[in-house]
């Protein structure tokens, strides 16, 4: 799909709905190349370790979100982004997913913190992980309240297969981080809360604001106080 029409320099709404998706990436990436050159000892100030209370480095919750290990654990980042925008950005609107990536990201990186003091483990780290994971999170709340909502018209969940990906991909991206060594398992989790939370307060349970299925317009949500 072009992302400009010939001749008339017109955005595709394709490239419209996504325009916070394609930012982040960008900025991802600008940003991977510029702390490839910085000096070791500035690029070290910049990641998040459990020192940040001590030290008072608060702007590292948010500098290390923009930096990655390698060109993988980057790839790997994007690619997740990508398609969690895809599925998220047009639903709830560019400035709630932006809220939502940021606010999940600060929150996984508190909670990556808090997990290694109270272990007595000094740690540092770096990614996006816990901003894409709160994607997810608010993500999996708009599927199973979509669910709740919709799915008993038809006679079976209308939302099954989104249901049935967003188990797997929850299984597999936590059993992965549980199994390889060096990942920060508790920056997934907070931020996947953080997610899903952020998700409940902007929505509520009739998910105000979120643009449903075409397929369920006119239809008359199940009650909430409904047996689920």
């Amino acid at each position: 799909m072009a992302l400009f029409a010939r001749g008339g320099g017109v955005r595709s709404q394709w490239y419209d709905s996504l325009q916070v998706t394609f930012g982040l990436i960008a900025l991802n990436f600008i940003a991977y190349l510029v702390f490839a050159i910085l000096p070791d000892r500035t690029y070290n100030s910049l990641v998040l370790t459990t020192e940040l209370f001590s030290d008072r480095s608060f702007f590292t919750l948010l500098s290390s979100m923009f930096m990655h290990g390698d060109l993988s654990h980057i790839f790997n980042n994007m690619i997740s982004l990508f398609f969690l925008g895809v599925s998220l950005e047009p639903k709830v609107g560019h400035g709630r997913f932006l809220a939502i990536y940021l606010v999940s990201g600060l929150v996984g990186g508190i909670a990556f913190v808090v997990t290694h003091l109270l272990m007595g483990d000094p740690a540092a780290a770096v990614g996006a992980s816990g901003a894409i994971f709160g994607l997810f999170g608010a993500y999996g709340f708009i599927i199973w309240r979509t669910h709740m909502l919709y799915g008993r018209h038809d006679g079976s969940p209308a939302t099954e297969i989104n249901l049935g990906w967003f188990a797997f991909m929850l299984v597999e991206n936590i059993g992965y981080g549980i199994v390889t060594p060096g990942v920060a398992n508790s920056a997934h989790v907070g931020g996947l809360i953080c997610g899903f939370i952020i998700a409940r307060a902007l929505f509520g349970q009739n998910l105000d604001g979120v643009a449903i299925r075409r397929s369920y317009a006119g239809k008359t949500p199940v009650p909430p106080n409904t047996s689920q």
